[in-house]
């Protein structure tokens, strides 16, 4: 089955052309849960002039020498000065490009997991105004990026000029990305919903009962731990929210129910269900 990798999203696509476009240098949120797209969305973005950086979990000091090697890439020997903070990293930057370009910083969560002040010294450079380059930040921790430009105590609310909110792709799309009928569409979008890395994944078997068997029934499928690794995303308790979801799984569809099961009052689940709807 041949997968069409990128499909709908451009609206997002062209709010983004639309921003980067403007007179000044732009600074763009973008975020939504695992596996829904962002990375894919950034690169039909960038180009060869432009800074891409994937952080990972490693410390601060690990996560700069990195940033700095993606950066030599478009600026040669950017990567053999060792930077103290972000704050000189960033700078310099800004005054060794000759033009305006983009600079990614994906998995955001991960660079202020390591750096606690990282928002607050980009805050500084945004109020100053004197940034020669787009700044895009992106993460798949829901609550954490909202957080980081939304709650008005954090560094960065009220600074962004596009926030991005990427949702699952609507069902006709999965028509266009696997290559099937609407009937088929259906059922594969009842198992795989609007997640546009399930999809791809989903291609490389010949059926749908095969792609399940292997992806998510198999204990080592590449799938099988995919609930868990959602919810460790963005809540720190995991366990009431998993019980929850086992056990509308399982057939309950009223509060009143779903409390009972779970040995809890009705008020006491409202908050982490009002807290799944919110994270979709």
């Amino acid at each position: 089955m041949k997968f069409d990798r990128f499909i709908d999203r451009q609206d997002s696509l062209e709010r983004i052309k639309e921003a980067l476009q403007r007179q000044h240098p732009q600074f763009i949120v973008i975020y939504g849960r695992r596996r829904i797209g962002k990375s894919t969305l950034i690169k039909e973005i960038l180009t060869g002039n432009d800074v891409y950086f994937l952080s990972d979990q490693t410390n601060e000091a690990n996560q700069r020498m990195l940033f700095a090697k993606s950066i030599s890439d478009i600026i040669p020997r950017f990567d053999k000065m060792v930077y103290p903070d972000w704050e000189t990293l960033l700078l310099e930057l800004n005054e060794r490009i000759s033009k305006r370009i983009v600079v990614c910083l994906d998995e955001f969560p991960y660079m202020v997991k390591s750096c606690a002040a990282l928002p607050s010294v980009i805050q500084k450079l945004l109020n100053g105004r004197t940034l020669r380059f787009d700044l895009i930040i992106c993460g798949s921790s829901q609550q954490l990026m909202q957080g980081y430009v939304l709650d008005r105590k954090e560094p960065l609310y009220g600074l962004a000029n596009e926030i991005i909110k990427l949702a699952p792709i609507p069902v006709p799309y999965i028509c266009q990305a696997l290559g099937v009928d609407e009937t088929t569409a259906v059922e594969e979008y009842a198992v795989w919903g609007g997640i546009p890395r399930y999809w791809e994944l989903r291609a490389d078997y010949p059926d749908q009962g095969t792609a399940i068997r292997r992806l998510i029934l198999d204990t080592k499928g590449i799938l099988a731990e995919e609930p868990q690794r959602l919810l460790r995303d963005d809540l720190r308790d995991t366990v009431q929210t998993s019980t929850i979801l086992s056990i509308i799984g399982n057939g309950a569809n009223r509060i009143t129910e779903i409390a009972a099961r779970a040995g809890k009052e009705a008020t006491q689940i409202s908050e982490p269900l009002s807290k799944l709807r919110e994270l979709g």
